[in-house]
């Protein structure tokens, strides 16, 4: 800690940093509202100027087609005072527009408002002759000449069309200027945008800078005050590691344990028969596969809290039980408990057929611990369409009711000698192939555990049913 001052005296700096990073996100917030704002005025007084001026355009529009209805009408039974009356507000009203025309595209672009005013001036002078042919019509329909009067009326429709196509110009070339200034305001925006993903990279930048150099004053505090504590700290870990070690012990003792004493089983039930009774081939050949589960079993807790991989394939759940069963007879028959196993036909399940026959064997040797002398363990194999279901019932006391939620999990035992990693590994065996695993007790007395497997198709010579081939009582 030496060549640094004291905490306390550095953590008032960025609140500084703070402040003023503050106080300029504020201003620049500011100035960009003040943008936003003057850019939607800016925007709101253009389209009401464009709608306006549009206006104006449709206003000529309706005009000239007022004045053209009128000398039309005359030839409909209309009186010809009412029709010129009719014209001649239409021209009025032609003019007016005319001159509010050209005071709203004063605001316009000197190429834009040229042109306005040159097409603008054509229609005027359009109109003029319009005026001049309405004025015939309207005086032969007087003197009774209809000839006449339709002949300028063919005129006076010519000029019509005429200025309606070039008011449609105007419209057009109004839109355009309308357009070019909505692109303007729009790369203003943007301009106005970029200052705005300034901002915003400036905000990362200084919630990076706080984070790193809050970051930064925690480790020195951590590193200042954890000085203090090193050595509790290091007791408590010392102490920690070795009930780790402890425990870790007793698991391997437990998993051991199992296969040990049903070999040792199988030896000593030969030596009682006699010197002359020699283990057969059978019973060498489960001699060397629990021999070869112990050395699973102890490289698995050598790479500890990594279980083995499962090397699933298509196994018969029976052959599992049967095997179980058999490693456990002897056991069994020395504390004079009766082992009954019914079992359905077809509970082939896609799994490691070591690890589940681990499973029946932890099963029946919790069950044989559990059940007093002269007791009685059932073990019932079922099917359903999706599941093999293997259950194992004991006679004895049952499960304590303040650790029957919390069964299997490791280390946890209902007995007071018991490790609790037995049940733990039935549960992770299940979990790996899918399954599941769980307790109840049953009535009047006993435990029940049930092993639920997802079911598969298997071969019918694979099959072992029944009581009988177990050996069983």
């Amino acid at each position: 800690m030496t060549g640094h001052p004291p905490l306390k005296q550095r953590w008032h700096y960025i609140y500084f940093i703070l402040a003023g990073f503050d106080l300029l996100t504020v201003l620049i917030s500011v100035f960009i509202n003040h943008n936003l704002t003057e850019e939607y005025q800016r925007s709101l007084k253009l389209h009401q100027e464009w709608a306006q001026t549009l206006e104006y355009a449709s206003g000529l529009t309706q005009a000239v087609l007022k004045a053209n209805v009128a000398g039309n009408d005359v030839f409909d039974a209309v009186a010809v005072s009412e029709a010129r009356e009719v014209e001649e507000l239409a021209s009025r009203q032609f003019k007016d527009h005319c001159s509010r025309l050209r005071d709203a595209t004063a605001q316009m672009t000197a190429g834009v408002r040229h042109s306005v005013a040159q097409h603008l001036a054509n229609v005027e002078t359009e109109m003029e002759v319009h005026d001049s042919f309405a004025a015939i019509v309207f005086a032969k329909m007087d003197s009774g000449d209809r000839d006449a009067a339709g002949t300028a009326m063919a005129r006076m429709d010519r000029s019509c069309g005429v200025m309606v196509d070039r008011l449609s110009v105007i419209r057009r070339i109004i839109s355009d200027q309308h357009v070019d200034l909505a692109q303007r305001q729009m790369e203003q925006l943007s301009s106005t945008r970029q200052l705005m993903r300034i901002v915003f990279v400036m905000v990362g930048l200084m919630v990076i800078f706080v984070a790193a150099y809050g970051l930064h004053l925690s480790r020195r505090a951590r590193d200042e005050f954890g000085e203090m504590q090193t050595q509790s700290e290091s007791k408590t870990a010392l102490a920690s590691e070795m009930s780790s070690v402890a425990r870790l012990a007793a698991g391997v003792a437990h998993e051991l344990r199992n296969p040990l004493t049903s070999v040792s089983l199988l030896v000593q039930n030969s030596l009682r028969q006699g010197s002359t009774a020699d283990l057969d081939r059978k019973d060498l050949n489960v001699v060397s596969g629990e021999l070869q589960r112990m050395e699973r079993t102890l490289n698995a807790f050598i790479d500890f809290a990594r279980p083995p991989k499962p090397r699933l394939q298509q196994c018969n759940l029976n052959t599992c039980v049967f095997l179980a069963s058999r490693l456990v007879a002897e056991q069994a028959t020395l504390r004079n408990i009766a082992i009954s196993v019914t079992q359905s036909g077809h509970c082939f399940v896609n799994g490691d057929s070591d690890l589940l026959q681990q499973l029946m064997l932890n099963l029946l040797l919790n069950a044989i611990e559990a059940t007093p002398n002269g007791g009685e363990i059932r073990v019932i194999v079922e099917v359903d369409p999706e599941n093999v279901i293997l259950a194992v019932e004991d006679t004895g006391p049952g499960i304590d009711s303040q650790i029957i939620d919390d069964l299997f999990q490791p280390f946890v035992s209902g007995r007071p000698n018991g490790i609790g990693l037995g049940l733990g590994i039935c549960r992770r065996i299940a979990v790996t192939h899918g399954g599941e695993i769980r307790a109840t007790n049953i009535e009047p007395q006993g435990a029940r555990l049930v092993v639920n497997l997802p079911r598969t198709q298997g071969s019918h010579s694979e099959e072992i049913d029944g009581q009988s081939s177990l050996g069983l009582t």
